[in-house]
């Protein structure tokens, strides 16, 4: 069998050398003396030929924590996952007033969601305890189609009666009414006195009995035929009737009446005025006799208007007219009437406190024009 020699490892110190020489796989060593100074070094060998692997060494002890390497570039987009499948969605089992009512669920109840009608809020049982969730709405739906118009519903009940409201502003003056047609001829009155009577002076009165007397009215103007002869003939005025005694006046027959009229539509205000300049020079009688009046509707209670006289700034009460309760005519007269120069003016004015129900009403002051 052929030996094999393999030198292991060679020492050389100045003048000694160790050699480890592996004869057949046994290791010798051996010490070569008597060296001559150490040559120059010799060319490099050729590279010999890879020794066999070694054992495995022993684990080595746990290195230190490296510090933090940089962030790594963005990785590239992975691919679309395929389709997962459809859920169950959400279910909402009830809703209770608020979370303190929700009610005690055990482990098989896992998902039951119940609304906190307070607060809006969904709460889910997650097997041990409910969890708020939030307030649940979703996305506002498309606006649907409109509805056919609904049936006429029933007629509602009748409301209460509204209070009456206040009375209006008076009106302003209507136009002249156009003309209007031709009457009928008058029926001629008369009467006849029972007994003689003497004709009184002029601005005196004296009485008369007639017999009949129910056409004539107080202010009404009488013409006395055959009074003592034809001379004395001539008009009186009635200042005041009782059956069918009639109180005469024989007037100045420089004096002529006039009639000036005061007209209220609807239901006068408290405490209204209407004023008339006066054209002419003129007298207001004394109880503002011949004065009438007349009311659409009646009072409930008696109503007292005020007949002045306005002259140079001062007003002077000449008499009152009272509409009566529950009657359209009738009106009593009251007052010292007087004088009224041209310019003046007359002024009636309404009660300050109204009647309810008085409206349209109008009255009729019988004035003498002064000569």
């Amino acid at each position: 069998m052929a030996e094999t020699y393999e030198i292991i490892g060679i020492e050389v110190t100045a003048l000694q050398a160790e050699v480890d020489l592996q004869i057949n796989g046994e290791l010798t060593a051996f010490d070569v003396e008597g060296l001559g100074p150490m040559g120059p070094p010799g060319p490099e060998g050729p590279k010999g030929d890879q020794g066999i692997q070694g054992t495995q060494g022993v684990q080595g002890v746990q290195g230190e924590q490296g510090v933090q390497g940089d962030q790594g570039e963005q990785g590239i987009q992975g691919e679309q996952g395929i389709q997962g499948e459809v859920g169950h969605g959400l279910e909402i089992d009830g809703s209770v007033p608020t979370s303190a009512d929700l009610p005690v669920l055990g482990p098989d109840d896992v998902g039951s969601a119940y609304l906190a009608e307070d607060t809006g809020h969904l709460w889910i049982w997650s097997g041990t305890v409910w969890v708020d969730n939030g307030t649940v709405q979703g996305v506002p739906g498309e606006k649907g189609d409109k509805g056919d118009k609904g049936d006429p519903g029933d007629p509602g009940a009748q409301g209460i009666q509204g209070e009456k409201g206040d009375q209006g502003d008076q009106g302003i003056q209507g136009i002249q009414g156009i003309q209007g047609i031709q009457g009928n001829p008058g029926v001629s009155a008369y009467a006849t006195t029972t007994a003689d009577f003497t004709v009184p002076a002029v601005g005196a009165t004296t009485t008369v009995m007639v017999t009949d007397a129910s056409w004539i009215v107080v202010g009404q103007m009488l013409w006395i035929g055959l009074a003592g002869g034809a001379g004395n003939a001539g008009p009186f005025r009635v200042t005041a009737k009782t059956g069918n005694q009639l109180t005469l006046l024989n007037p100045d027959t420089s004096l002529t009446s006039v009639p000036i009229s005061f007209a209220i539509a609807g239901r006068p205000s408290a405490g209204m005025m209407i004023h008339i300049p006066a054209s002419i020079a003129m007298t207001i009688a004394a109880s503002l006799a011949g004065t009438v009046g007349y009311a659409n509707t009646a009072a409930t209670a008696n109503a007292t208007f005020t007949l002045n006289k306005i002259s140079g700034g001062t007003t002077t009460a000449l008499g009152t007219i009272t509409a009566p309760a529950g009657s359209k005519t009738g009106f009593t007269l009251a007052g010292a009437g007087g004088a009224v120069a041209q310019g003046d003016v007359l002024q009636l004015v309404a009660p300050g406190t109204m009647d309810t129900t008085l409206t349209d009403v109008g009255f009729s002051i019988l004035a003498q024009r002064a000569s």
